[in-house]
């Protein structure tokens, strides 16, 4: 028996796309009552971006500032949690943001890495 009730609780849950381990959290959160909303931490790419990226400087920050408007612009603000595990390509700008809109929301940071392997988690989690 677990002690946690998330019944009609939402989750905005920012994952990291390794493996399936996203989907595997995503499905225990929603056996447990929860409407979780999943955003991947980096957009899909295309192969054209993904070459771009590669070979155009500050091409990837242009790609990550236009995903996380985007998500800002669209995004609902009637959320319980916002659930973020590592946190490494989510720019500072994005978490003032959604904290300004999301201000009754309870925001967790999960970290599996060492702290040392991350640039901005002292960043993150001083927000």
């Amino acid at each position: 028996m677990n002690n946690y009730n998330f019944n009609n609780k939402k989750i905005l849950f920012f994952g990291i796309g390794f493996y399936d381990y996203d989907e595997h959290i995503k499905q225990k959160l929603e056996e447990l009552g929860a409407q979780v909303t999943y955003m991947s931490q980096y957009p899909n790419l295309s192969k054209t971006e993904y070459i771009k990226k590669k070979i155009i400087k500050d091409y990837e920050i242009k790609i990550l500032t236009n995903y996380y408007e985007k998500i800002i612009n669209n995004l609902d603000s009637g959320y319980d949690y916002v659930f973020v595990i590592k946190g490494e390509f989510i720019p500072l700008w994005f978490m003032k943001e959604l904290k300004d809109k999301l201000k009754k929301t309870t925001f967790i940071l999960y970290q599996w890495d060492s702290i040392k392997r991350l640039n901005n988690y002292f960043e993150l989690s001083n927000l």
